[in-house]
């Protein structure tokens, strides 16, 4: 599968909803040509990202299964703004790689491993390139039961470098620059 997304004036979107992005809470509008933004001037916004990603299943007979996923996306931000509090120019690259075997009966066992590069900044004095990057990795079990019925066995850990602060999208304060973070998940679906 391929992907590509492009957005433009999301700054505006940004500063309308109050969102991380917000510099100056307040500030409705920075879409028009002049607009403020903080102490400077922002023209422009817009963002592209593709994505190209596969897999490759493996019928082993007897019910057994191996299904090997591979992916990788390129994201960049651009902002035309004539100040340096916020980065102008943004790129950065992840990647990730997943197995999934079902054993013979209701048991599979999954395991997927993702990395995020540095990021590479341009035009600004605000951004820091140097040890943000990242990596991540899960474990899980799942045993599916009659009736569609999945239980799930999962462990999750997210290695940061200095600065960088990914985490499991789950917490509103997120991480400081450098934690890391470990998880264990039980879960049940049921699938309809």
């Amino acid at each position: 599968a391929l992907t590509y997304e492009e957005h433009d004036e999301w700054v505006a979107a940004s500063n309308n909803q109050n969102q991380a992005f917000d510099a100056t809470p307040g500030v409705t509008d920075v879409s028009e040509p002049g607009a403020s933004l903080g102490a400077g001037t922002c023209t422009d916004s817009d963002d592209d990202a593709w994505r190209v990603a596969g897999r490759w299943i493996q019928d082993w007979g007897n019910g057994q299964s191996t299904a090997l996923s591979a992916m990788y996306e390129e994201l960049s931000w651009d902002l035309d703004c004539d100040f340096d509090s916020l980065f102008n120019d943004l790129e950065v690259e992840h990647w990730m790689i997943g197995l999934k075997h079902n054993f013979s009966g209701p048991l599979d066992i999954r395991f997927t491993y993702m990395d995020a590069d540095e990021y590479d900044c341009k035009d600004t004095a605000a951004c820091v390139e140097d040890d943000t990057d990242a990596n991540a990795f899960n474990v899980g079990l799942f045993y599916t039961m009659p009736a569609g019925t999945e239980l799930r066995l999962v462990y999750s850990e997210v290695d940061n470098e200095d600065n960088a602060t990914y985490d499991f999208g789950i917490n509103g304060a997120g991480l400081g620059a450098g934690d890391d973070a470990s998880a264990i998940g039980i879960g049940m679906v049921q699938w309809f």
